[in-house]
């Protein structure tokens, strides 16, 4: 069960903080979750995302052009990735303030350094990758086998990154 369920990218770029255009620069471990006091802890990866444009609110970061994002938590011997196998390219980002949604959820905030400047990809159709100029969701066969091939984001799987950067910054100014 999902807990965000989006009709149109209307409705997700409403429920986002930020919208931003950019690439992935770098991932890293951001942080150390316990469960306990005596727990060793999972690490938590982040996406380092340098900004691009910012179609939508106010990025809060720690360091200028950049955002970090939450991605899962792992196994505690996790290693992140060799940088070479970083995907390229532009990808639109339509994220959470982790600081914030806490807040409006009456949730203490997190006390670590990180987060404050914590953001969260709400859904896998919430990153829109650019590949040689087309628009591509995350595993669009998984998406169309669980919420139907005419779920919202799978008619834009192929069609114009750009393009499509315009309708979502059209959706912002309305």
């Amino acid at each position: 069960m999902r807990d965000y369920i989006f009709e149109s990218f209307s409705e997700m770029t409403d429920f986002s903080d930020v919208v931003v255009k950019g690439h992935i620069t770098d991932v890293y471990v951001g942080e150390v979750w316990k469960g306990a006091q005596d727990d060793p802890g999972s690490p938590f990866p982040y996406a380092r995302i340098a900004i691009d444009d910012v179609l939508k609110g106010h990025v809060v970061t720690r360091m200028p052009d950049t955002l970090e994002v939450q991605l899962m938590l792992v196994g505690e011997d996790w290693q992140p990735p060799d940088a070479a196998t970083i995907p390229g390219g532009e990808t639109l980002f339509f994220l959470k303030h982790e600081a914030t949604y806490r807040q409006k959820q009456g949730l203490k905030p997190r006390e670590t350094d990180i987060a404050p400047y914590a953001y969260f990809i709400p859904v896998p159709e919430a990153v829109i990758r650019e590949v040689a100029g087309s628009a591509h969701v995350i595993k669009p066969e998984r998406m169309a086998r669980e919420y139907g091939e005419d779920y919202y984001p799978l008619e834009f799987e192929g069609a114009s990154f750009d393009e499509l950067v315009q309708h979502v910054a059209g959706l912002v100014s309305e």
